[in-house]
């Protein structure tokens, strides 16, 4: 392949290169195929734009904020593709059939729009309305029924961070039910939560609270999480 001189620049931050090289690679780790920061949400660069705005091949992660199964993703020129895949370490790392259909049913769902990005649990979580994590919360404190167990309940304002190594600094408003009991320290009803339960429950604590972050538990869990709730005691 005849060098050329290959130029990207790019609007958000520290992403600018220049590089005069037979063929230019870009690593992005995180694979977003969904403009994040439509919603204000981090900066991380889109796969496709990358790629159009003249990169070769591009890598990332088919699992993190792409939201399918651990796998690594190469895309860019159909030549080079080809070599990649003639080369015997693509025999060692190729992914075997099941990461295969979990992945394509999980582009199935960006190939639909807005409504297939709620199937898929890593955008859906990200993407819920404030209003909607409000409401969540509100009534959760409502079915616990606090008072008639001993605990104290309430709905407060809090973040959720999306974290790992895609946007570890990213913090998302959310809402938390922050719960505590007079006679029961934070950190004893943490443990008892993540020991005594199966699945293990894992929650924050803050000045002495236990914190849940519903953005982070679906609908179908509440029920099991409000037991163990109704189930401490002292």
């Amino acid at each position: 392949m005849d060098s050329r001189k290959l130029s990207i620049q790019k609007n958000w931050p520290n992403y600018q290169a220049s590089t005069t090289r037979s063929f230019f690679t870009k690593t992005l780790g995180a694979g977003v195929l969904y403009d994040f920061t439509r919603h204000g949400i981090g900066d991380e660069p889109v796969v496709g734009e990358v790629l159009k705005m003249g990169a070769d091949i591009v890598s990332f992660s088919g699992d993190k904020l792409l939201g399918g199964p651990q796998a690594g993703i190469i895309a860019g020129k159909k030549a080079l593709i080809d070599k990649l895949k003639k080369h015997q370490l693509a025999r060692v790392v190729r992914v075997d059939k099941m990461t295969l259909a979990a992945l394509e049913g999980t582009l199935m769902d960006y190939l639909r729009g807005e409504h297939g990005l709620h199937h898929i649990p890593t955008l859906r979580d990200l993407l819920v309305p404030l209003e909607e994590l409000r409401a969540r919360a509100e009534r959760f404190v409502e079915d616990l029924n606090p008072f008639e167990i001993g605990l104290k309940a309430v709905v407060t304002e809090g973040t959720s961070q999306v974290g790992g190594g895609t946007m570890p600094d990213v913090q998302l408003p959310t809402y938390l039910v922050s719960i505590s009991h007079p006679e029961v320290n934070a950190e004893h009803i943490a443990r008892k939560l993540r020991t005594e339960h199966s699945p293990a429950i894992v929650v924050r604590i803050q000045k002495e609270e236990v914190n849940v972050d519903l953005r982070t538990v679906t609908k179908e869990e509440e029920g099991h999480l409000l037991n163990a709730f109704k189930q401490i005691k002292e």
